[in-house]
């Protein structure tokens, strides 16, 4: 019995990772994180729906990077991004589901992101 729990005991823990760090803790590469982008509903048809699930709008941003996510939305939308310095629309893309921008010819400072539809208006800013 004895045998048989060591043997298991062995088994699990080959499965588990195992992680060594070298004595160089200093790191030359900097990780960028993913940072949401607040959006805001500027309008919206006033069709209430009653469900237990609301579907939800994601946007964000990541190594001068827009990605917007509108899967649980049916239609077509269409994203604007103006930078608030300029007043200049900077990009404009029409989806379905799922989009990325990229921002990497931009400068840096701060920018508007808008998702229009028929039936709906979200509105963010956020900082390159």
């Amino acid at each position: 019995m004895k045998t048989l729990i060591l043997l298991l005991i062995s088994l699990w823990l080959g499965t588990q990772p195992f992680y060594a760090k070298d004595g160089n803790t200093t790191s030359t590469t900097t990780e960028t994180e993913k940072k949401e982008i607040p959006l805001n509903v500027m309008f919206s048809d006033g069709a209430i729906t009653y469900s237990f699930v609301q579907p939800a709008v994601y946007a964000y941003l990541l190594d001068k990077e827009v990605s917007v996510d509108l899967s649980e939305l049916p239609g077509t939308f269409t994203v604007r991004i103006i930078s608030l310095s300029t007043g200049k629309e900077v990009a404009s893309q029409t989806f379905c589901e799922f989009v990325e921008i990229d921002l990497s010819a931009c400068s840096g400072g701060d920018y508007q992101l808008d998702i229009m539809s028929e039936d709906e208006w979200l509105q963010g800013e956020f900082t390159l």
